[in-house]
């Protein structure tokens, strides 16, 4: 039987993780573990927390689900965030487009998030300490995205969710996220433009025992525009979002991207920066990016005003070759191959060129055709730059 102390210091540890989770603000109603509004993705906390448009990965699961249909190859997702004290979390997911048409484009995910709030320390009355996790949690995330006509997309993210509070008091729920996104006249803008609103954790409350607390819903919406998209300078995206809470006023985040292409899109680097209006425990956050034609590493920084400083780490990697890339590549610089890639070249030149109009499988050096114009000899150039991947093997 345990006495008054250790009951009292018990209840006070259970409130310890309640509070890391909680809102006990007057007149609001008190909200289940915030682990359910963590942003699993490096690169959105470093635009500043910005999840209803900008994501075009399996990072959109729990931000704005319909955004998932922007995908174009299978990819792996996988985040890790150090936050304040010891807390940590794991996020891992999977998509895969299934269709991909011009009037309707449809993808899959499936993605699991663990966090861990740390251990605290329970004394008891008899001298004694022993240590506990404050709060565990586990999300397993299902989603479904769909664009109809190039310009629409909706999507929903059904999950189930379990929470634990100092490895005794579990509860469990039922959730989803649902989305929308809107590209306004695509044609016009060049989809330049995005739209975008989403609702958070709608579902089910969470129950320790006989207390009862909401899920911390979310409803949320913003926009993007591409301010700048050069091969030579870069392209430049900037984000807006603002957001409620169960009812507290507003908030808003603001993000701005520049990226900067190589290789015909084959490699990338990326700066971010970002900042939160009306939040009392994060004010503005940096990241970059490094992309190698399949792998994307993201990583973002946050300065928090209350806690420590956090930061987030992101490993994508996307399977095949992206179909909006273009067909071709760089020459090669290896002389036999240079010389082999020529010489296929110039037997379709000679085809083209020949007085009498046939063709030849042979390059004929006695027939010397027609010499380039200047202005040809210079799309002959490119055309040496513009070498199908096959034309390179001998």
């Amino acid at each position: 039987m345990i006495n008054h102390s250790k009951a009292w210091r018990l209840i006070a540890a259970i409130y310890i993780a309640i509070g890391q989770v909680n809102s006990l603000r007057a007149g609001t109603a008190q909200t289940a573990p915030d682990f359910l509004l963590e942003i699993m993705s490096a690169r959105l906390e470093g635009l500043g927390g910005v999840t209803v448009v900008g994501a075009n990965d399996t990072s959109s699961l729990d931000g704005n689900p319909a955004a998932l249909s922007q995908l174009t190859r299978p990819e792996l997702n996988f985040f890790y965030a150090a936050t304040h004290d010891t807390s940590r979390h794991g996020y891992f997911a999977y998509g895969h487009p299934l269709v991909q048409r011009a009037n309707l484009k449809l993808s899959l995910a499936t993605a699991v998030h663990y966090f861990s709030a740390g251990n605290i320390d329970i004394n008891y009355a008899d001298g004694t300490t022993r240590s506990f996790n404050a709060e565990t949690g586990y999300t397993a995330m299902f989603c479904l995205g769909i664009q109809f006509y190039n310009w629409l997309g909706l999507g929903v993210t059904p999950k189930l969710i379990r929470s634990t509070l100092v490895e005794q008091f579990e509860a469990n729920a039922q959730a989803a996220d649902l989305g929308v996104l809107l590209i306004p006249f695509p044609q016009l803008f060049r989809r330049k433009l995005s739209l975008g609103a989403s609702m958070r954790n709608q579902g089910t409350k969470l129950t320790y025992r006989s207390q009862q607390q909401d899920l911390p819903s979310l409803s949320s919406f913003g926009g993007s525009i591409e301010a700048m998209k050069s091969s030579e300078r870069g392209s430049l995206l900037l984000l807006a979002q603002g957001e409620t809470l169960l009812g507290e006023k507003t908030r808003y985040r603001l993000g701005g991207e520049y990226s900067l292409g190589f290789d015909q899109g084959e490699r990338s680097i990326f700066f971010r920066a970002g900042t939160r209006i009306q939040f009392d425990d994060k004010d503005f956050s940096l990241g970059a990016g490094f992309q190698e034609r399949s792998f994307i590493l993201d990583y973002a920084f946050i300065n928090a005003t209350e806690l420590e400083r956090t930061h987030r780490f992101s490993i994508l990697y996307r399977f095949g070759r992206d179909p909006e890339l273009p067909e071709y590549k760089t020459l090669s610089t290896e002389p036999q191959l240079m010389n082999i890639q020529k010489e296929k070249v110039e037997k379709e030149q000679f085809k083209m060129l020949n007085p009498d109009g046939t063709e030849t499988d042979k390059v004929d050096k006695s027939a010397q055709p027609q010499l380039l114009k200047p202005d040809e000899e210079k799309k002959n150039k490119e055309y040496y730059q513009l070498m199908e991947p096959e034309d390179y093997e001998p």
